[in-house]
């Protein structure tokens, strides 16, 4: 039986999910969801700072980039650089199936800004630093 994703994308429509989370590629959940039917992802600033935010999963990158990066800016753009490579990465072949008609990961400003004063406690978005995110991660399915 197809699933309910499926026979959404069957019907003509491309599903995306507006979320991303370190979990989703060790746990296999995104390659689930795609193979289920999911054609792309979105992300922003806020999702970002609520993944990194919660739970322990950014924590053994965080504490390795902390002792070696001392600009927090550095350390959430390779937080969220890894996280969005690794997304665009799963989609791969989607996106080579459907010639790039799917298989997309979005961040929704083509230029980030980020400021992070205490990275140890809070993460907050403004405007000091400018991010190029499809200059960085440089792969096609990355906008």
């Amino acid at each position: 039986m197809d699933s309910r994703l499926q026979q959404l994308v069957d019907a003509g429509q491309s599903i995306w999910l507006d979320n991303i989370r370190r979990s989703m590629f060790s746990s296999g959940e995104l390659r689930t969801l795609i193979r289920a039917g999911l054609r792309g992802m979105t992300s922003n600033p806020t999702i970002f700072e609520k993944a990194i935010g919660s739970g322990s999963e950014y924590d053994e990158q965080l504490q390795s980039l902390i002792g070696e990066e001392r600009d927090p800016n550095s350390v959430f753009e390779a937080l969220a650089v890894a996280d969005i490579r690794d997304a665009c990465d799963e989609f791969r072949s989607l996106y080579d199936a459907t010639a790039g008609g799917d298989g997309y990961v979005l961040v929704a400003c083509k230029m980030i800004r980020f400021s992070v004063p205490r990275i140890s406690t809070a993460w907050s978005i403004s405007s000091s630093s400018l991010i190029p995110v499809e200059r960085m991660i440089g792969l096609p399915n990355c906008r």
